[in-house]
């Protein structure tokens, strides 16, 4: 199976993305929940989090009322090889969340050999969001094909979040 972005861009055959993959990609980079999980990973990675201070403010998660507090998902993202969390990713599918929120598929363009499964969640009356799981997952997709669909998208540096 071919792992790393380079070697899948020198061995399987892609073009510049189509205007479909170009305009999926714009409107998913508007998108507020795969912007809030790239500010997750973000935060997660460079420990971007405001010190409670052991009052009721810990009980808050996410994003809250202008405060960034570690997500739900932080033991999850813990579990994570950073170089997938630093790397872009696209994203292959998004649906409502029973839970409320956005239930988002992606893959990362550095290392995408493995699909990852997030739950972002939105707090009512535009309080925040809060990404709420974070794992690998499959969904019934194969690797190999995955790789070679968005292929495009893969190799271009352009695209991504």
């Amino acid at each position: 199976m071919l792992n790393a972005r380079q070697e899948l861009c020198n061995r399987i055959n892609h073009t510049d993305p189509t205007a479909e993959e170009v305009k999926y990609n714009q409107e998913i980079a508007k998108d507020e929940f795969a912007g809030y999980l790239r500010r997750a990973l973000d935060n997660f990675l460079g420990e971007k989090y405001i010190n409670c201070g052991g009052g009721d403010d810990c009980n808050n998660r996410g994003l809250f009322d202008n405060k960034q507090y570690p997500d739900s998902a932080y033991q999850d993202l813990q579990k994570i090889n950073r170089e997938y969390l630093s790397s872009k990713f696209i994203v292959l599918e998004t649906d409502i969340a029973l839970g409320g929120g956005e239930s988002v598929v992606l893959l990362f363009k550095d290392k995408p050999d493995k699909l990852f499964c997030a739950w972002v969640y939105d707090y009512k009356n535009n309080r925040g969001y809060d990404l709420r799981t974070f794992e690998k997952c499959n969904k019934g997709y194969e690797i190999e094909k995955v790789q070679k669909t968005y292929i495009n998208q893969l190799c271009n540096d352009e695209i991504g979040i």
